[in-house]
């Protein structure tokens, strides 16, 4: 579940009870994004050839990491446009932030579809998902070899390195794949240091 905190409308902005079909009283992120998809493809669905939808949205930044409806809400027909306007209101205006860094969101965006055809949908979906780097046959030695030593630490002996490496595809498909690991390692001084036999690090 990926709890997020976005502005509630019923029951808050206006009204003294939350409506039940209000899709800001949706908690999880994910759950929202479904929601807001289905009435996406049922209001698109209503439009004659030619029509447009404006869809009105921000982004929420929660737990150092950015949700982003633009992103991640499916577009139907044809992307016209998307206008950029500046945010009133925003909750981070009322905040006080100790990390100098954090950027505030002072922006929102319009989106803009249009249906272009009767029958036939263009459409863009966003996939999520993640893949581990090691069943990876497109990643090269180098950037396996360096993100593995990584995830150990930064420092790791070759025994170690060969366990954590044995039995996913990027090994199992190279018979000699110990041998690559230690050519690499050896051709790569930038990025990898031998500090003691059979010992290796992060430069």
């Amino acid at each position: 579940m990926l709890p997020i905190v976005i502005i509630k409308y019923s029951g808050h902005m206006y009204g003294d009870t939350p409506l039940k079909n209000d899709l800001s009283h949706i908690k999880d992120y994910q759950e929202f994004i479904k929601a807001i998809n289905y009435c996406l493809s049922k209001q698109y669905a209503s439009l004659k050839v030619g029509g447009r939808m404006a869809i009105l949205m921000a982004d929420v930044k929660k737990n150092h990491k950015l949700y982003s409806m633009l992103l991640d809400m499916n577009k139907l027909g044809t992307v016209e446009q998307i206008v950029i306007k500046e945010q009133h209101n925003c909750m981070s205006n009322h905040r006080k932030y100790f990390n100098e860094n954090f950027i505030k969101i002072s922006h929102e965006y319009c989106l803009i579809l249009r249906k272009d055809e009767p029958l036939i949908l263009d459409y863009m979906i966003t996939k999520r998902g993640k893949m581990d780097l090691r069943d990876s046959l497109k990643v090269t030695w180098k950037d396996l070899v360096a993100s593995t030593i990584e995830s150990l630490g930064g420092r790791v002996n070759l025994e170690k390195l060969y366990k954590s490496l044995e039995g996913y595809k990027k090994t199992y498909n190279n018979p000699n794949w110990k041998a690559k690991i230690r050519q690499t390692l050896q051709i790569y001084p930038n990025i990898f240091v031998n500090i003691e036999r059979g010992v290796w690090q992060l430069v």
